[in-house]
């Protein structure tokens, strides 16, 4: 006759205990685990297998979506202003914004303008330049000449300009040497970056 109940000994870090898995020590095969998590969630943060297929993603709308605005697509409308800049030949942010997580966009339309008098066109008394992401935008990295009007904007010649998901899209001014005594000192410099975004799917 038994005096006492049948205790089982668990051992908390044996993988044969399924209720104490958890609470197995970490190894090799758990880091090989998170680093494919990891892979994984990389891959549907940039829109899923189908993204890395040349050409999945012009093929998942009617027309690439980059060069029209699709249903599923809203319109991008940043803007930007700031007052004259105090100090000559650095570069000072004027717009700065980030695009949505999951959604892609496309500028139709950059504006880079002074409110002001004193500005002789082409002179190098401001200007201006576009970063999208990493990466400064050729025939936008120096900019001398006012593109665009907040009332009448027209279309960039030639095309457009795109951003992916998280990218971050910088507008700055510079004022030239001399350019504090020429310009209004209450003049503002404007800049905007206008189209559409979509999303990723």
């Amino acid at each position: 006759m038994l005096t006492q109940p049948l205790i089982e000994t668990i051992d908390p870090y044996s993988c044969v205990n399924r209720q104490n898995r958890l609470f197995v020590a970490p190894n090799a095969f758990n880091a090989a685990l998170a680093s494919e998590a990891a892979l994984w969630a990389r891959i549907v943060q940039c829109g899923g297998l189908a993204m890395t297929t040349r050409g999945q993603r012009a093929r998942r709308y009617q027309r690439p979506p980059w060069e029209t605005m699709p249903p599923e697509g809203e319109r991008l409308n940043q803007l930007g202003s700031i007052a004259l800049p105090a100090i000559e030949q650095v570069d000072t942010l004027v717009l700065d914004f980030q695009m949505p997580f999951a959604w892609d966009g496309v500028a139709t339309n950059v504006m880079m303008t002074l409110a002001g008098s004193g500005l002789v066109e082409g002179s190098g008394d401001v200007v201006w330049r576009l970063k999208v992401g990493d990466r400064w935008i050729p025939d936008f990295s120096n900019v001398i000449f006012q593109l665009n009007d907040l009332r009448n904007p027209h279309a960039l010649v030639g095309g457009y300009i795109r951003a992916l998901s998280l990218q971050r899209i910088r507008i700055y001014a510079a004022l030239g040497a001399g350019a504090l005594g020429r310009l209004d000192p209450n003049s503002r410099i404007n800049a905007g970056f206008v189209g559409w975004k979509y999303p990723k799917r």
